[in-house]
């Protein structure tokens, strides 16, 4: 089959991240789509002839227009019409790469989605020429929610890729002999918690941690995302953070020194995909709060959430709780990984609400936490054959990843 003509656009490529689609070339696609570092028979599928939108006028050639967007909706907006009138033809069709959290349920009938069709609609576009992939995850028996969307969908997880490309540039992907010159000594701490960017249920587990005097206890970083500059100057009555359940603890004001620090990163704005495996390797548990735990859409039709947070215990032999949405480990048992199970009290992943799945994992969180270090690193040297196959199917899983998006790509221009 000959290469697809492709135009690529994105709005996150470049200096205008979100206000505006650029037309970008070869070189640009390859470092975004990350497959340098990947096996031959996975780089093959992302082979492309890049074209411009003048060429496919003046050659009349059949193209895709890739379009790597922050939010699909108010991309709409950015897209030049001329772009528009190459749908209107025979010879064009457009993927939307969604490669952030898409807000909204993956329900044809809610508000966000209308307005896309609605819109496509009024621009005369056909919806069989549109098609989507969402940068999540969800349960093989969620996809029938695509069954009568208008246009066609794909799910692939995102940032298990960006992880991927960052070990194998940096020469990551091998930490087994720091792990097995681990299992020598005892580590000096029970659990890890990185939260980079300031959200409800993070804060909440901040208050948890510090009521329960655990603080001490972990490797720790608070919001030193550049999204909280401003929270260093707030009031400390705690009025800013607008959350009823700070009430529940004791001990609120004692938090604030731990606002904008971190154990992970120099700078505050650094890369969170990066890997740093020395936090890992000096603690036993990390407690994954994900950057969803319910809204947005999370606690229907099956949307799942799994970002880095997770994929950097896989690669670094580390348990884990997943403070996120439901059916986490039951998404991750399905793609191939082991959970921790007894080790771990796993009950909370299949609880229906953030309120309930809270009460059990804060209760394992505190009884690992106050485990006399020896008894902690007994049972975790137990788990050695879970954590030995997590870190290699973490690549193998990526690798499908990359391939099912390749063959997405391959599929829509099979079809014209």
């Amino acid at each position: 089959m000959n290469h697809p003509n492709l135009i690529f656009l994105s709005n996150i490529v470049g200096p205008d991240c979100g206000k505006k689609l650029r037309n970008w070339g070869k070189e640009e696609f390859d470092a975004y789509i990350r497959w340098k570092y990947f096996p031959e028979n996975v780089r093959k599928m992302f082979r492309y002839n890049f074209v411009t939108y003048d060429e496919v006028v003046e050659k009349s050639i059949k193209c895709i227009i890739f379009c790597d967007v922050q939010h699909i909706d108010i991309s709409l907006n950015q897209l030049e019409e001329k772009y528009y009138d190459l749908l209107r033809g025979d010879n064009c069709k457009i993927i939307f790469f969604q490669s952030d959290i898409f807000p909204s349920d993956l329900d044809k009938n809610t508000e966000r989605f209308q307005y896309i069709i609605n819109f496509l609609n009024n621009k005369e576009i056909s919806l069989d020429k549109v098609k989507m992939s969402f940068a999540e995850d969800m349960l093989r028996e969620s996809y029938k929610v695509f069954d009568d969307f208008p246009f066609e969908c794909n799910i692939l997880n995102w940032t298990a890729i960006l992880m991927y490309d960052d070990m194998r540039a940096r020469k990551l992907d091998n930490l087994k002999p720091i792990y097995d010159v681990s299992k020598n000594y005892l580590r000096p701490y029970h659990y890890l918690a990185h939260c980079n960017n300031v959200k409800e249920h993070r804060i909440e587990l901040l208050l948890f941690l510090n009521s329960k005097n655990l603080m001490d206890k972990g490797i720790t970083s608070w919001f030193a995302g550049d999204e909280t500059v401003d929270f260093t100057n707030q009031n400390p009555d705690f009025d800013w953070l607008g959350f009823d359940f700070v009430k529940e603890y004791e001990n609120c004001e004692g938090i604030l020194k731990y606002i904008r620090t971190s154990s992970d990163l120099k700078a505050s704005d650094g890369p969170q995909d990066y890997l740093n495996p020395i936090p890992h390797f000096n603690s036993y548990l990390n407690i994954a709060c994900e950057t969803n735990w319910g809204p947005s859409g999370y606690e229907k039709n099956g949307k799942i959430w799994i970002t880095e947070k997770v994929w950097k215990s896989m690669v670094s032999y580390q348990p884990f709780i997943i403070i996120g949405v439901r059916n986490s480990l039951k998404f991750l048992r399905e793609n191939g990984f082991k959970t921790f199970q007894p080790f771990i009290d796993e009950s909370y992943d299949s609880l229906p609400t953030y309120k309930e799945r809270k009460k059990v994992f804060q209760k394992e969180i505190d009884r690992i936490c106050n485990m006399p270090i020896e008894l902690l690193d007994e049972l975790y040297l137990k788990l050695e054959n879970t954590l030995l196959h997590n870190h290699k199917h973490f690549f193998k899983f990526v690798e499908k990843q990359h391939m099912k998006f390749g063959k997405f790509i391959s599929d829509v221009w099979s079809k014209f």
